[in-house]
């Protein structure tokens, strides 16, 4: 899917190395933008991406987590010649556990601080550079699992309903400034994280899926690149759900098709649903 290009705006990727990000980043790079792509892990797909693209991509290494690493990748933003014009936040961190009773605080911290802190203040960074030029364009990247409950993913599909949620507050925060905040919730995905967790992640949580097959993330990008132009620019404060209906019609996976027994992982990697 292509946009008509869009000059030497900027754009802002988190999560952008592998899986949906690099879709993302790979898309809006073909648009034109000037794109700063923010991974946390894998380094070797972050420095392919930068060759792929070329002097338009802006590798920038940084815990989300923190308040510096979000300093460190909105300082790379303001180095480039051009005015922020779209921020897709993307970077997520998953978080299965056997059961509820396996969330401890320091796991729910960790999905909370990457999936809800870092893109309400991600947001809330990218507004201060949007609203002098009356325009500019946030996209969130929530998930399905905020609408039909998951077992195994309490923290994460919370976090997600979360992120929803700012994401309607934020569009009516933003709009007297022009700058509009949207949301693509995107079903089950094949990429790489998914297809370690199940080698035969498309067989069967596709399945499971109204229109018969999980995403891959060019699904993904089409409703992103949608959003992030100007024929959605009178649209803000919308969860666009790209999961095959599955938030209307899916079935939860059963026990077999989920990680019993799975520990904890905090690392805060791009993840898809």
């Amino acid at each position: 899917m292509t946009i008509p290009r869009q000059g030497r705006k900027v754009a802002l990727v988190t999560g952008a190395n592998t899986g949906i990000g690099r879709t993302v980043v790979l898309g809006v790079a073909a648009a034109g933008w000037q794109v700063v792509a923010h991974w946390f892990e894998a380094p070797a797909e972050a420095t392919s991406l930068q060759r792929e693209i070329g002097d338009d991509c802006r590798l920038v290494h940084a815990d989300l987590r923190e308040e510096s690493g979000l300093q460190a990748v909105y300082a790379v933003v303001d180095e480039l010649d051009g005015p922020l014009d779209l921020v897709v936040n993307n970077a997520g961190f998953t978080g299965w556990t056997p059961d509820v009773l396996a969330v401890d605080t320091a796991e729910w911290d960790s999905v909370f601080g990457v999936n809800v802190r870092a893109t309400f203040f991600s947001c809330v960074e990218a507004y201060r550079r949007m609203k002098d030029h009356r325009r500019g364009s946030i996209v969130n990247i929530s998930s399905n699992t905020a609408a039909l409950a998951i077992p195994q993913l309490a923290a994460y599909g919370t976090s997600k309903a979360a992120v929803n949620a700012l994401t309607r507050q934020l569009a009516v925060e933003f709009a007297p400034h022009g700058v509009r905040v949207n949301a693509v919730a995107p079903g089950p995905t094949v990429v790489e994280r998914t297809l370690r967790d199940d080698p035969d992640y498309a067989t069967t949580w596709g399945g499971m899926v109204p229109l018969g097959r999980a995403a891959d993330p060019d699904d993904v990008l089409g409703p992103l690149l949608f959003l992030a132009s100007d024929a959605a620019r009178y649209v803000t404060g919308h969860v666009l759900y790209a999961d095959g209906g599955w938030s209307q019609a899916g079935t939860t996976p059963p026990p077999e098709h989920l990680r019993p027994g799975t520990t904890p992982d905090r690392s805060a990697h791009p993840a898809e649903p």
